[in-house]
C-alpha cells in the first residue's frame, strides 16, 4: 500500500499538473470549503517537496511513489498562516483516523495546548503516525515551537549554502540555532552560535509548486520538514514493517 502523507495546513491544489492524482482525500477542518482549493500557497508548496510527480515538468518530489491527504486547517482569511490550536489538533485526529502514515505540520506557535498535545499523543501512540513539524525559522528567538517541541513530534530545521568570506560555508536556521557553521566542532558553541534544538535537518530553500499550475521560491523550516517527511515516506514504503519510532532513528 502506499504510504499516505497529511499535510495539515492551507490545503493543496490538487489540480497541479505536477500533483495530478497525488491526493487521495482531503477535509476541511478550519472552514467548511474544499480541501482541494488552496489561497495561500503554503500547503501547496509543502506537497510538491514531498510529492511531485517526476513527469518531466516543473520540480520533482522527494516521494512521487506516496500519496497525500490533504487536510486544511489554515482558514483562507488567516493572514498569519498559523491554524488555531483547535483546529490543528481536529486535524491531526483526523489525518491519523483516515489513514495517514506520516502527518506533516508546517507551522506552529509558541505556548502549545493541552488539546493539541493529547491528540499528538493520541496519533503517535495510538494510530503509530509519524508527525513531523518544523523547528521555526527566527535566528533571534529561543522560544519553542509547538507541535514542534513536544517530545512526539519531529523537530526539523533547515541548512543552506551562505557566502561568507569567499567560502562556502553550512549554517543551520531555526529557533535555538542562529547560524552554526561545520567547523570546527558539531554540536558545540561556537563564537557564541547555539546549535539547534531540532531532531532532523532539510534544505532551507526549495523551488516547489503554486496553486494554479505554477512554480515558485518556497523558504524555511516548513520546506525542511516537508523535505524529511519525503524521506520518512520513503524509508517507509521500503520498510513497510517499520514503526514511526524506527523512522525516527
Amino acid at each position: 500500500a502506499d504510504v499516505v502523507v497529511a499535510i495539515d495546513d492551507s490545503a493543496i491544489d490538487a489540480e497541479h499538473e505536477d500533483l495530478n492524482g497525488q491526493v487521495v482525500k482531503g477535509k476541511g477542518i478550519a472552514q467548511e470549503c474544499d480541501p482541494m482549493k488552496d489561497a495561500t500557497g503554503h500547503g501547496t508548496m509543502c506537497a510538491g517537496i514531498v510529492s511531485a510527480l517526476h513527469n518531466g515538468k516543473g520540480v520533482a518530489g522527494v516521494a512521487p511513489g506516496c500519496k497525500l491527504m490533504s487536510v486544511k486547517v489554515v482558514a483562507d482569511d488567516n493572514a498569519l498562516g498559523v491554524p488555531s490550536y483547535l483546529h490543528a489538533a481536529e486535524g491531526i485526529r483526523w489525518a491519523a483516523d483516515n489513514g495517514a502514515k506520516i502527518i506533516l505540520l508546517p507551522s506552529g506557535a509558541t505556548g502549545g495546548s493541552q488539546e493539541l498535545h493529547d491528540a499528538v499523543k493520541y496519533a503517535v501512540n495510538e494510530k503509530g503516525c509519524l508527525l513531523i513539524a518544523p523547528a521555526g525559522n527566527n535566528l533571534e528567538m529561543t522560544f519553542d515551537l509547538y507541535p514542534a517541541a513536544y517530545p512526539e513530534v519531529m523537530s526539523v530545521s533547515g541548512f543552506m549554502i551562505t557566502e561568507y568570506n569567499d567560502r562556502n560555508l553550512q549554517g543551520i536556521r531555526s529557533n535555538h540555532a542562529g547560524w552554526r557553521f561545520e567547523y570546527p566542532a558539531r554540536h558545540k558553541k561556537h563564537e557564541g552560535v547555539v546549535s539547534a534544538k531540532a531532531e532532523a535537518l532539510g534544505p532551507y530553500y526549495a523551488p516547489s509548486t503554486a496553486p494554479g499550475n505554477s512554480y515558485e521560491d518556497g523558504e524555511g523550516t516548513s520546506c525542511s520538514a516537508a523535505f524529511v517527511a519525503g524521506v520518512a515516506a520513503l524509508i517507509w514504503s521500503k520498510e513497510p514493517s517499520y514503526t514511526q519510532a524506527d523512522i525516527r532513528r
